[in-house]
């Protein structure tokens, strides 16, 4: 612990050299670039074992953001907004929200300040990622459309300290079609943001699809398809030989979902048919 962490615990700043102790309210001046030896004077004589009681607290706890040292209020603030939203997984607009505002101690903020930094910290972050990405790294990816929009997300997988890392790097909008070409542009354009180059890429991993295939023909780079469509596939090749048996159930389970049989089978059991479909 370093005296910066425990003077941000047992005072708050004022503002203009004083901190107040929050155990016993009494404003003390220290001057800012002298160190924190007044402070540190009251702890030694109006706090007994607080070094000890300070790493008990800490020893299991998640840090926060204050302990790291003085933190203005405008900064914590903005600081309990985005984590409020994040870890919720709420839109934006929910610092609008006045159920919202009336229950949070967060001071009231704006959308477009939110977004402001949300977007620095995004930066911010991303360099953080492209140093520890290095220049060789495996991409995972997979697609999702819903009505006439095309999302891509591409995560980041590497070595960091002796241990694998996962980043997600992008889940945006394909603007353009879905062919194996048009993928390639979009990674490429996310590697740029990264200062990064398809050549860096060691392998890519996504469903065994024609597009992925083709993708990986055209870049060269080793395709590690999706296990699980690997093992339908062979159970479907398993299952041939019983095709009969499974047309069998599935005629069962249409006949049981007739309003009649369906009364019926209430009688014996709570359990309901299920029919066959593409994926299952």
């Amino acid at each position: 612990m370093t005296s910066r962490q425990l003077c941000a615990f047992y005072f708050t700043d004022l503002g203009e050299g004083l901190f107040e102790c929050k155990t016993f309210g009494r404003p003390r001046k220290q001057a800012p670039g002298t160190g924190f030896s007044n402070l540190l004077s009251h702890l030694n004589s109006k706090h007994a074992g607080y070094a000890t009681e300070y790493a008990e607290l800490h020893a299991s706890a998640t840090p926060l953001i204050a302990t790291f040292g003085f933190v203005d209020e405008t900064k914590r603030n903005i600081y309990q907004w985005m984590d409020w939203l994040t870890q919720r997984n709420l839109p934006f607009t929910e610092v609008r929200n006045k159920a919202t505002r009336a229950v949070v101690t967060m001071q009231s903020m704006t959308v477009k300040t939110l977004k402001r930094y949300m977007r620095h910290v995004a930066l911010a972050f991303g360099h953080i990622i492209a140093k520890e990405m290095g220049q060789s790294f495996g991409l995972l990816f997979d697609g999702w459309t819903c009505h006439s929009l095309h999302f891509l997300a591409i995560f980041v997988v590497y070595e960091w300290n002796g241990e694998r890392s996962q980043r997600l790097l992008s889940l945006s909008p394909m603007d353009d079609d879905q062919t194996a070409p048009a993928h390639l542009e979009h990674i490429e354009t996310v590697m740029g943001v990264y200062d990064k180059n398809i050549g860096m890429v060691r392998f890519v991993d996504g469903d065994n699809c024609a597009t992925n295939q083709s993708l990986a023909t055209l870049t060269g780079i080793p395709l590690i398809g999706c296990a699980s469509h690997r093992f339908s596939l062979a159970f479907k090749r398993f299952l041939e030989g019983y095709q009969t048996q499974i047309d069998q159930a599935q005629n069962l389970m249409i006949q049981l979902h007739h309003t009649k049989n369906a009364a019926a089978r209430a009688k014996v059991t709570m359990f309901k048919p299920i029919k066959a479909n593409a994926t299952r």
